[in-house]
């Protein structure tokens, strides 16, 4: 769950760049 928490913003940051 934490590391979901985590790496979901991580993604949609990476989509954005």
């Amino acid at each position: 769950m934490f590391y979901f928490c985590c790496l979901a913003p991580l993604l949609l940051y990476m989509d954005f760049v």
